[in-house]
């Protein structure tokens, strides 16, 4: 971990598992007598780099993460995350086994399970999934993006949907922002209308016309804010073949890119099942589908400019490039540093895609043998191009046909519809109640990994009263550095040192580096795990439509766990711990301003002209909270939106 600060004390062994060797805090920063040992363990700043869980004879790894702490469910000046007694878990958990056994779900069982934190193995994973469906393939992601990813995507979708499998997904109207979604007219929309055209069911999510309607109807509410923020895919559901996908990423290529091709692609976390469990996420998706916010995309009545030969190139461009011979680490670097072998590579491409659109099984000679235009046939070069520069990517199916690595482990589904699914206090709601039982339960340690952290009131007094009973928390997140958020960054740096004040046995670690972390996962005491789409502010507990996975299985915590302690050691992320000052006696170090004085934040490890601007992001955040949500640590998190 590039520049961490080591714990305060040295550690002692984890309670869930074996741990690394600590290194302590350098003397260099420490303005004051340095506290007594806390009783929970740190990170540790050095020691040996673990071995992944999987691997035989690795030592476990620990830290300590819940739930996302999104969800924690409401404010002070919010009504409560859901009023659905029947989705309240039942029971005061002595345990984390009693808490996930009391966990309320819409799918629960055995399921073969294995965590894709590899970028381009977890594109093949969403790849292999849709391309080997025999039934139907059942999707929801917010955002499915227009790049060479989210292009191919749609065709593999037309490609199943041509050849009788039946296709059914949602994806977001604010995915279209920007024009970078499929959702908005002229912007994309006409090709979602291709899939309509041949028998697929597409549904967006809470258009512009649904926000007008909501307000007209019932005022500004959270309605006119609602996203659909599932992300999630199941194949052949309902037969023994039943296989799918849940987490944090979405359908675009900076979730799905190596970071030796792009230094910036983003660090996320899925999950892949099999087994009957992955019902839950169908029914997700149908909850939504099904609900008032969604309008269904209709074909075009008269189809005068078809996208459908482009669609199938797109998608075979990806499939060929998957599939086709992988390039040697002289071969890569030759093609880094000579544009005109990278324009080859993509001239190849397009020559070999081409080729195999025409001898697709199951579609239509129409389509298949048709001749691009000229204009969509420089679309297909130019998301050729771009998969070239993706040499990680080039031959990687084999290596994802050989991962195997999957796990037997207990799987829930938890599922929350959107704020305009749902009527006024009728809100489907599992998430919120199950992860505040999750921390209930916890006794040893929670690690929550998460993109944008909110600090609420419910939330901090959970973790509060965690700390009390000897639970270690470390939070993993982002800083001004690394984030997309500017609004939840200005909230997390109002109140990080106030949560360590209230939290004594609490660790924040924060990037600094390129990589944006848009993991939302969790573990408690080294056995109970999730992966969802559920980030830790208000908008996901209170406003946008979440679903999540959590598993139970000590080999799949601690295959988590090791992820995670890979991402602070690796220096390329430059994460660092910020801490605040503590007396003799272990109490913070208050300033003139009655706040926590901090010993190492961001005055030290986020930039002059960041912490410059941020000022008045805080400033706002600040004067939010105070007049309209009461005091600090108590406001709903308005920010995030538009977060992914």
């Amino acid at each position: 971990m590039d520049g961490i600060k080591g714990p305060r004390t040295t550690p002692k062994p984890s309670t869930a598992a074996t741990t690394k060797a600590a290194s302590a805090t350098p003397a260099a920063k420490q303005t004051t007598t340095p506290p007594p040992a806390p009783k929970a363990e740190g990170w540790v700043a050095k020691g040996p780099k673990p071995r992944p869980a999987a691997h035989a004879g690795a030592p476990a790894v620990s830290l300590n993460p819940p739930p996302p702490p999104a969800t924690l469910g409401q404010s002070s000046a919010a009504a409560p995350i859901s009023s659905k007694v029947d989705l309240l878990p039942k029971g005061d958990p002595k345990n984390i086994d009693e808490a996930f056994e009391q966990l309320v779900s819409t799918s629960s069982g055995p399921a073969e399970v294995r965590r894709h934190t590899d970028n381009v193995m977890a594109w093949n994973s969403k790849w292999d999934l849709v391309t080997k469906a025999q039934k139907t393939v059942d999707f929801s992601y917010f955002s499915i993006e227009q790049d060479a990813y989210g292009f191919a995507y749609l065709g593999a979708l037309l490609t199943k949907q041509l050849q009788g499998v039946q296709v059914t997904g949602v994806t977001d109207y604010l995915a279209n922002r920007g024009g970078h979604g499929f959702t908005g007219t002229a912007q994309g929309a006409d090709y979602m209308q291709e899939l309509a055209q041949y028998g697929a069911k597409i549904g967006i999510y809470n258009t512009l016309g649904s926000r007008a309607e909501s307000v007209l109807k019932d005022g500004l509410t959270y309605k006119v804010m609602s996203s659909d923020h599932d992300k999630l895919c199941v194949v052949d559901a309902g037969t023994p073949s039943a296989e799918g996908e849940t987490g944090g990423r979405n359908v675009a290529g900076a979730y799905h890119q190596s970071p030796l091709d792009n230094p910036k692609s983003w660090r996320d976390d899925s999950i892949q099942m099999k087994g009957p469990v992955t019902d839950g996420l169908v029914t997700a998706l149908r909850r939504e589908l099904g609900g008032p916010a969604v309008t269904l995309v209709k074909p075009d009545v008269i189809n005068l400019d078809s996208h459908a030969t482009e669609l199938l190139a797109a998608s075979q461009l990806m499939d060929t490039w998957m599939k086709s011979p992988p390039l040697s680490e002289a071969e890569k670097a030759a093609v880094r540093a000579d544009p005109a072998r990278k324009q080859a590579l993509a001239d190849q491409l397009f020559q070999d895609a081409m080729k195999n659109v025409r001898e697709l099984p199951g579609v239509p000679d129409k389509l298949k043998k048709a001749e691009l235009p000229e204009g969509q046939e420089a679309n297909v070069k130019k998301w050729a191009l771009e998969l070239a520069g993706d040499l990680e990517l080039k031959g990687s199916r084999a290596k994802y046909d050989g991962l195997g690595d999957y796990k037997k482990a207990e799987v829930k589904i938890l599922d929350q519809v959107g704020a305009a699914s749902a009527a006024p206090g009728e809100r489907f709601n599992e998430l919120g109640p199950d992860l505040f039982h999750l921390i209930k339960g916890a006794q040893k340690e929670i690690v929550i990994q998460n993109p944008y952290v909110v600090l609420t009131e419910p939330m901090v007094q959970a973790l509060e009263d965690a700390s009390k009973r000897g639970v270690t928390i470390t939070i993993v997140t982002n800083s001004p550095e690394s984030t997309d958020s500017a609004v939840t960054q200005g909230f997390f740096l109002n109140d990080w040192k106030d949560f360590e004040a209230r939290v004594p046995s609490a660790q924040v670690f924060v990037a600094t580096g390129q990589r944006k972390f848009h993991a939302k996962a969790f573990i408690a005491d080294g056995k109970v795990s999730g992966d969802t789409s559920y980030n830790a502010d208000l908008l996901s507990g209170l406003v946008n439509g979440e679903v999540g996975a959590v598993t139970r299985s000590e080999e799949v915590a601690q295959d988590l766990m090791s992820h995670i302690y890979d991402d602070l050691q690796d220096p390329a992320n430059k994460f660092r711990q910020w801490t605040i000052q503590r007396d003799a006696e272990g109490k913070p170090v208050l300033g003139a301003d009655g706040h926590p004085v901090a010993l190492n934040g961001p005055e030290q490890d986020v930039s002059q002209k960041l912490q410059k601007r941020y000022k008045v992001v805080q400033f706002l955040c600040d004067a939010l909270t105070k007049t309209a949500f009461g005091a600090p640590l108590s406001h709903p998190g308005l920010g995030a939106i538009g977060n992914r």
